[in-house]
């Protein structure tokens, strides 16, 4: 109770996130595991928004495209499947997970 009488909800569990980075987005972050630290329940778009707040705005265009999804050269990988084989950003997390996240670069040539 405070001291006004009235009950205080608790907050909710804290869930950490342990994430690995291959690739182009291992240097831009310049570290190859992070861990976060997030309300439940957590999916996806909160850890995603999370390395934005982290990292800065100017990563944003690294995740999200002009239509605000997930960019198709972001590989969000849990327990080894895709993300988009899940729930895409809506995919729920335990802090259990086998989290890697990559990023492809277009190739070309021939």
């Amino acid at each position: 109770m405070s001291e006004e009488g009235r009950s205080v909800a608790p907050s909710p569990p804290a869930v950490i996130i342990k994430l690995s980075f291959l690739g182009p987005l291992r240097f831009r972050l310049r570290t190859r595991t992070e861990e976060l630290t997030l309300p439940a329940p957590v999916t996806v778009r909160h850890v995603v928004d999370r390395l934005i707040e982290v990292h800065g705005e100017e990563i944003r265009d690294l995740f999200y495209n002009q239509y605000g999804w997930l960019d198709p050269r972001v590989f969000f990988v849990v327990d080894g499947d895709s993300v988009v084989s899940r729930k895409g950003l809506d995919t729920p997390l335990t802090g259990n997970e086998e989290i890697t996240i990559f990023l492809a670069l277009p190739m070309s040539g021939g």
